[in-house]
């Protein structure tokens, strides 16, 4: 099927609307849920007063700065009803979703795929939540797909800005800017590491990898290490959140049936380290890891049940794994770096005080791209990295 840029755009633009419209309609706009709102409008209110150092250094969050400063602006303009506050959040979401679906066109080259690509992202349940509700994550997003389009059009300062803002929404996002140093040679590389300045302030002046507060003693409890556990999550939750776009690409994307025997082996290591609440978010009364797991319960509660099927998604997962380590190394441009960054994420990402699944929402995007424009094997027939054919 062939699209017209300007129909394909209009197309999207309606999908946009149709989506979140119906999404505000089933959720209802000042209908109140029990979640992080509520504290997020209270320390959005504190910077809403004026911003000093003794704010920055002690507010009471786990995150970056830049999105209780945002929301903080507009409460100020528009009112804090939690009604209107999510109006901003829709307003950003509405933005990330053009944005996405311009990067998705650039690195595709195919409207129909593109409007196809961004319309299966969007039925990941992290992105619906995200884009209604009053949390920081979507701003996050915009920033990170903000950042990828200046990666692929290779504006330097657009990529400094982006990421740095990035930064300053989630320290986690780190795994990004080191994307782009192994994988976008000299210029890009400083550009990210200018990209980090602000977060390194910021670190600095909190005397730690987040805000001096009582939320921050309350959580980071333990010293720094990596917890394999959260490794095995994330690589099954890969599995299982690219699944649409590895069904069209699944035979193209794995390498070969021996990495599939490999995978199955190490798939055992999944019953030493099974998939548990961290402590902390069991003490502080979340007894799932987040959607997925909340829905397995659901249908699953007996423990051994869910640990059969978080095995089997972790050793899918590992097969994955070695996808994006084929298209990190025998690929090239924005495929390779899209490998890279998804294998950097799930390096880093373990490293965190807290394992919880929609801490993955920021990566799928690129892991679905990788996935999508995965070269052909080398005894196929040639591919141009980055495009569809």
């Amino acid at each position: 099927m062939r699209l017209s840029p300007r129909r394909a755009t209009a197309l999207w633009v309606a999908w946009c609307l149709f989506y979140l419209g119906g999404l505000l309609a089933a959720a209802g706009i000042g209908q109140r849920y029990p979640g992080d709102e509520s504290h997020f409008i209270g320390t959005s209110q504190l910077f809403a007063k004026g911003i000093t150092l003794d704010l920055l250094r002690h507010y009471p969050e786990m995150s970056g700065p830049l999105p209780f400063s945002l929301f903080g602006w507009w409460g100020n303009v528009f009112g804090w009803q939690l009604a209107v506050m999510r109006m901003f959040a829709v307003t950003v979401a509405f933005l990330t979703l053009m944005l996405l679906h311009r990067l998705l066109r650039d690195v595709l080259s195919s409207e129909p795929a593109a409007l196809a690509a961004g319309m299966g992202l969007c039925l990941n349940p992290y992105m619906a939540a995200m884009s209604i509700f009053l949390y920081t994550d979507m701003i996050a997003l915009l920033f990170v797909v903000l950042s990828l389009i200046a990666f692929q059009r290779r504006s330097l300062w657009l990529l400094a800005v982006s990421l740095a803002c990035a930064l300053l929404c989630r320290q986690y996002l780190i795994f990004l800017p080191l994307a782009v140093m192994l994988s976008g040679g000299r210029s890009m590389a400083i550009a990210a590491a200018i990209s980090a300045g602000p977060l390194a302030a910021c670190i600095a002046l909190w005397g730690g990898l987040a805000p001096d507060s009582n939320v921050r003693r309350m959580y980071l409890t333990e010293r720094f290490s990596f917890h394999v556990s959260a490794a095995i999550g994330y690589t099954g939750l890969l599995f299982i959140y690219l699944l649409p776009f590895l069904l069209v690409r699944w035979r193209r994307f794995v390498p070969h049936s021996v990495t599939a025997v490999l995978a199955a082996c190490l798939s055992l290591l999944y019953w030493w380290f099974p998939i548990r609440p961290s402590r902390v978010a069991f003490e502080a009364g979340f007894p799932t890891v987040g959607i997925f797991d909340r829905a397995l319960h659901a249908v699953a509660p007996h423990p051994m049940l869910r640990d059969v099927i978080y095995w089997i998604a972790f050793g899918f997962g590992l097969v994955v794994v070695a996808g994006f380590w084929r298209g990190a190394r025998r690929s090239a441009g924005f495929t390779q770096f899209a490998s890279i960054a998804t294998l950097c994420f799930l390096s880093m990402m373990p490293l965190s005080y807290l394992y919880w699944e929609k801490y993955a929402l920021p990566v799928l995007p690129i892991a679905a791209i990788a996935v999508l424009t995965a070269p052909q094997p080398s005894n196929g027939p040639q591919f141009a990295p980055g495009r569809i054919q």
